[in-house]
C-alpha cells in the first residue's frame, strides 16, 4: 500500500523542509484553516515522555488509513462516519509497546550480562595471575627454606667444631697449668736434711706485729730463689772501682713490668764496654769534689 507513495516521501527527511512544503501547499486556500487546527490539536498532546510517542503514533496511523485508502480512491467525504480499524490499531500499539518494553529490558539485561561477563573474565584473569604469583612465591620460599636449612646445618657443624676446639683448648690450658705448677715446685726444691740427723723442723710462726725477715734470708738462712716472669734472667751486678753518686730515681720492681716493656726486651750485654764505664765513672763519681777539696787545702797551708 505504501509503495506508490514512497517516491513522494523518500527524500523528505527534514522536518523544516516538510513543514515548509505543507505551508506552501495550503497557503491561501481553505485547507490552511484546517491545517492550523490540526497543528493546534497536536499542541494539546499530553506533555509526557512516554505518552507523547504513543499519541503521535496513533495520529500517524489514522492519517495513514485516511490518506492511503485501500481502493486507491478518495474517501467519501459526504459520509459522517468513516470506517477505521481503531481496535486493531490500538491492539497493535499495545503489543508493539510491550515488544518495545521487552526489547528495552532485553537490551538492558544484555548490557548487564556483558558487564558481568567482562567482570568475570577480568576476575578470572586476575585469579590466574594471583595463583601464578602464589606458586612463584611458594617456590621462592621453598628455595629460601632449603638455603636456610643448609646454612643452619653448616652453622651447627661449625658450632660443634668450635666446641670441640674449645674443649681441647681447655684441656691444654689445664695441662699447662699443671705443668707450670710442677715447674714451680721443681724450681724451688726444699733444702736437704743434715747428714746423720732428721730434717730441719719448720720455723715457728711469727709473733703479731713482728716484721718479716729481710730479703736474702730464707727460713734458717736458706736462700730463696724467685722465678722471674716473661723469661727474664737475673741482672748482672757491676762493681765500679770508685764510689758513684746515688741515682735520683726509684727502682722498678719485677712485678710492675709488663710483657711489652722496654726493660723486659732490652739486652744490657750489648752496651757493655770499658769506654762507657769510664765515662759513667767520670760523670757520676762521688770522690771528685773531695779530692779537689783536699788538693786546695794542701795548697793553702804551706809546710813548716
Amino acid at each position: 500500500m505504501l509503495s506508490p507513495w514512497k517516491p513522494l516521501t523518500l527524500g523528505r527527511t527534514d522536518v523544516t523542509e516538510v513543514f515548509q512544503i505543507l505551508m506552501n501547499t495550503v497557503k491561501d486556500s481553505k485547507a490552511e484553516t484546517h491545517f492550523l487546527s490540526l497543528l493546534q490539536h497536536l499542541l494539546l498532546v499530553r506533555n509526557d515522555y512516554l505518552a507523547r510517542p504513543q499519541y503521535y503514533k496513533l495520529i500517524d496511523e489514522c492519517i495513514g488509513q485516511i490518506v492511503l485508502h485501500r481502493n486507491g480512491a478518495d474517501p467519501d467525504f459526504r459520509c459522517k462516519h468513516m470506517k477505521m480499524d481503531f481496535e486493531g490499531l490500538i491492539d497493535n500499539m499495545v503489543d508493539q509497546t510491550k515488544v518495545e518494553t521487552s526489547e528495552a529490558k532485553s537490551v538492558e539485561l544484555e548490557k548487564k550480562l556483558d558487564a558481568e561477563l567482562t567482570a568475570r573474565h577480568e576476575l578470572q584473569v586476575e585469579l590466574r595471575k594471583m595463583e601464578g604469583d602464589h606458586e612463584q612465591k611458594v617456590l621462592e620460599l621453598s628455595a629460601e627454606k632449603d638455603v636456610l636449612g643448609s646454612e643452619k646445618a653448616e652453622r651447627e657443624k661449625e658450632n660443634q667444631t668450635l666446641l670441640s676446639e674449645i674443649n681441647q683448648l681447655k684441656e691444654k690450658i689445664d695441662q699447662l697449668s699443671k705443668d707450670l705448677e710442677e715447674a714451680k715446685t721443681k724450681a724451688c726444691p726444699p733444702p736437704p736434711p743434715l747428714p746423720g740427723g732428721p730434717g730441719i723442723p719448720p720455723p715457728p710462726p711469727m709473733a703479731p706485729g713482728m716484721p718479716p725477715p729481710p730479703p736474702g734470708l730464707g727460713a734458717w738462712g736458706a736462700p730463696v730463689v724467685r722465678a722471674l716472669p716473661f723469661g727474664l734472667v737475673p741482672k748482672k751486678e757491676y762493681k765500679p772501682e770508685v764510689q758513684l753518686k746515688r741515682a735520683n730515681w726509684s727502682k722498678i720492681g719485677v712485678e710492675d713490668l709488663s710483657e711489652n716493656s722496654l726493660w723486659t726486651k732490652s739486652k744490657e750485654d750489648r752496651f757493655e764496654s770499658n769506654e762507657l764505664f769510664a765515662k759513667l765513672t767520670v760523670a757520676f763519681s762521688a770522690q771528685t769534689k773531695t779530692s779537689k777539696a783536699k788538693g786546695s787545702a794542701s795548697h793553702s797551708y804551706p809546710r813548716k
